[in-house]
């Protein structure tokens, strides 16, 4: 019975490695990629004694190895067990930095509400490979130790907790946006004078970009109005909390999203208090959005998506994976590569892609919009005080 029950049980983890297993797409760029994991100190909490820390993995173009870096992403349990022993990335660990007559421009990603910094490793990778330095940090939630007074879900389930769901988010804009701009200040060191001599003189600071998601999306529009070194923001699926309130333009904005419909009356009037919170919110946010866009930047709205299709999660969730169909979910984590590394070229470096041209019907489940101010800023700016002082002081 022993033997059998072992058997049993060596069956059922092979049976679940198979079902979790999967494979990152492999990257297109030209370069090879690699993958190193800072530790910085974050400001000291009244109540510590010493700072916390918060780790930031930076993807960059790097010198060929036959060196796979383990996936870091997933749920926490078994699954996140298994990807971390059975699934490898493209990413080398700790290699040289590619060679290159110029520095590389900057990309900083920030996760979502409770997300981590490896959520969107296959779009790094791809970032990488074409050129970028992508550094990425996850939410409060994973520093050492946690930052609780910003912890914790998002909460619909009555007025009173969609109220202080509102305010926790304005206050982790806040952070998150000094935090990114934080980031930027660890790459100058690097790039002045790196002890590892990886990325000394290296990293171009002066075309630097953000993206996110979901909440992240939110935090790379509030980043770019408290901080003048970002010249452009990609939103991956975000409602923008007050990200978006009295924003005047300056910034490069990129929205991507779903079709998904309107909340119609019965949805903001609903007895299910989630329903109603999240439709009001969403409405108030298309507003925001709107009002974002017309001041400069695109729009990507993709059919069939739903939030998790802009992460890695349709690459190893089952769920996601095989709804729709597993092409339907290629063909969307591929679009938002493609345009991703688009939108970056195009403010970044002033190339010029098919794919931000409107009317251009490269698929036509996608539906892409441009406003003519969203061009590459060429107007020099003050660097001694944010596009968006009031935000700043907010």
């Amino acid at each position: 019975m022993r033997t059998a029950g072992l058997l049993f049980a060596f069956a059922v983890a092979c049976v679940m490695a198979v079902s979790f297993a999967f494979e990152l797409p492999a990257p297109t760029g030209p370069l090879s990629v690699s993958t190193i994991t800072l530790m910085l100190d974050r400001p000291r909490e009244p109540n510590e004694a010493s700072r916390g820390r918060f780790a930031v993995q930076i993807w960059y173009p790097a010198r060929p190895s036959p060196d796979r870096a383990p996936y870091g992403s997933g749920s926490p349990g078994i699954k996140h067990w298994i990807y971390q022993r059975l699934v490898r990335t493209h990413t080398s660990r700790g290699a040289d930095i590619a060679d290159s007559p110029t520095r590389f421009p900057i990309i900083v990603y920030v996760a979502g509400w409770g997300g981590e910094r490896t959520e969107n490793t296959a779009l790094s990778e791809e970032l990488a490979s074409q050129g970028f330095v992508v550094a990425a940090f996850g939410d409060v939630g994973s520093d050492d130790p946690p930052l609780r007074r910003l912890g914790g879900p998002a909460d619909f389930s009555s007025g009173q907790a969609y109220g202080a769901t509102l305010r926790l988010g304005h206050q982790k804009l806040r952070y998150a946006a000094r935090r990114a701009s934080a980031v930027l200040d660890r790459l100058a060191i690097l790039d002045a004078g790196d002890s590892a001599g990886r990325f000394t003189h290296r990293l171009d600071l002066s075309r630097a970009g953000i993206m996110g998601f979901s909440f992240g999306g939110a935090v790379a529009l509030a980043a770019c109005r408290y901080e003048p070194r970002f010249k452009a923001a990609m939103n991956m699926d975000g409602w923008l909390f007050d990200a978006g309130s009295g924003y005047r333009g300056g910034t490069s904005y990129f929205l991507v999203s779903d079709q998904a419909p309107a909340p119609g009356p019965d949805d903001v009037n609903a007895a299910d208090p989630v329903r109603r919170y999240t439709s009001q919110l969403t409405v108030a946010d298309e507003a925001l959005q709107q009002d974002v866009l017309r001041r400069g930047g695109y729009s990507l709205l993709i059919a069939g998506a739903d939030h998790f299709s802009f992460t890695d999660v349709p690459l190893y969730a089952p769920l996601h994976r095989f709804s729709g169909g597993p092409l339907n979910s290629q063909r969307i984590a591929r679009a938002v590569r493609n345009y991703a590394v688009a939108f970056f070229e195009r403010v970044l470096e002033g190339k010029p892609s098919a794919l931000l041209v409107p009317g251009n019907k490269v698929d036509p489940t996608m539906t892409f919009a441009s406003w003519p101010s969203g061009r590459v800023q060429t107007s020099v700016v003050n660097r001694s005080r944010s596009y968006d002082a009031d935000f700043s002081r907010s």
